[in-house]
């Protein structure tokens, strides 16, 4: 259904008791038995973060000559998304693939999915990535490159005809 993704790491499922367990089936503090997709953990988002950070990074910079150290903020909060958006689909793989279940439902996970996504397209629209984006910039790149190619074009001419100054 979806592109090969990098290994996720996730945590390793543990059963700490707290102090006065309520019952033998008490969880503490590191619960990750109840973990569906961990979209959500910040724990396992970090965990997942770096790589997915340097790929957007390597991706951008090939796209984006003008990605500077100010925009990292940006850059990282869009690396967050597809790292969520990962593991949502790594959930998804393990039950089938499908955001619909067998009864015909959505499942659970599937507003915040489509959530992300939309977040995801709004912050590489606002890096400047994207064919509607691009076009739009476009415009505003030839004028530029237009305006330069006159100043140089003038410049030229001043050189070649402007009176010399003898001193």
């Amino acid at each position: 259904m979806r592109g090969q993704s990098p290994e996720i790491v996730r945590p390793v499922p543990t059963r700490e008791t707290p102090e006065k367990a309520r019952s033998r089936t008490s969880v503490g503090i590191n619960n990750t038995l109840a973990v569906r997709h961990g979209s959500q953990s910040p724990a396992i988002v970090a965990l997942n973060t770096p790589a997915v950070v340097r790929d957007v990074i390597n991706a951008l910079a090939a796209v984006i000559p003008y990605l500077e150290p100010a925009h990292m903020l940006l850059v990282e909060q869009t690396a967050r998304l597809p790292t969520r958006i990962r593991l949502i689909e790594d959930h998804l793989d393990r039950l089938g693939g499908s955001l619909i279940d067998s009864r015909g439902r959505q499942r659970g996970c599937a507003r915040l999915y489509v959530t992300l996504q939309t977040q995801l397209r709004a912050c590489l629209a606002q890096l400047g990535v994207g064919p509607a984006v691009r076009a739009s910039m476009g415009v505003g790149i030839a004028a530029l490159r237009s305006a330069e190619a006159a100043a140089r074009a003038q410049q030229r001419l001043r050189d070649k005809y402007a009176p010399k100054e003898t001193a």
